[in-house]
């Protein structure tokens, strides 16, 4: 497996997914799904229908069940995280010259801060830099 070396603070999607999978489970790893883009034909007189491709991490759950993992984009993934590392998150304020506010999260024990326009993206941020430091190395089919 190829590996890209990423700053933390600039992870998302997938490769924030990977980077928290690794820094809350030590030593495993998660499975990498790819999809291909892909076109349906359908009747004649109705548009084909075209699927985009997509990349998404699953692990074995309980009865060998596969399980979806986004703890970046999906609270019932990343809810609790928060909670059981408790994650400190700071709303966003209001930035002049039109920035987007920017939400901080924060580690304790060890320390790691992060931020991002999403709770969920600053607080995944915080966990990894907390566990991993502030560089990761990601698989490089995760990066867009």
């Amino acid at each position: 497996m190829n590996m890209i070396e990423v700053k933390t603070a600039e992870l998302s999607g997938a490769a924030l997914d990977w980077a928290t999978f690794c820094a809350v489970f030590s030593g495993m790893q998660p499975t990498i799904r790819k999809i291909e883009s892909v076109t349906i034909e359908r009747q004649p007189f109705i548009k084909p229908l075209t699927f985009p491709s997509a990349v998404y991490l699953t692990y074995s759950g309980a009865y060998g069940v596969e399980c979806n993992w986004n703890p970046s984009s999906a609270w019932e993934d990343g809810g609790p995280l928060i909670v059981s590392r408790m994650v400190a998150i700071d709303y966003p304020r209001p930035l002049r010259d039109g920035e987007l506010p920017k939400w901080v999260a924060q580690c304790w024990r060890p320390y790691g801060c992060g931020e991002a326009e999403s709770p969920l993206v600053a607080a995944c941020r915080a966990i990894v830099a907390a566990k991993l430091g502030e560089t990761v190395q990601i698989p490089a089919e995760l990066l867009p």
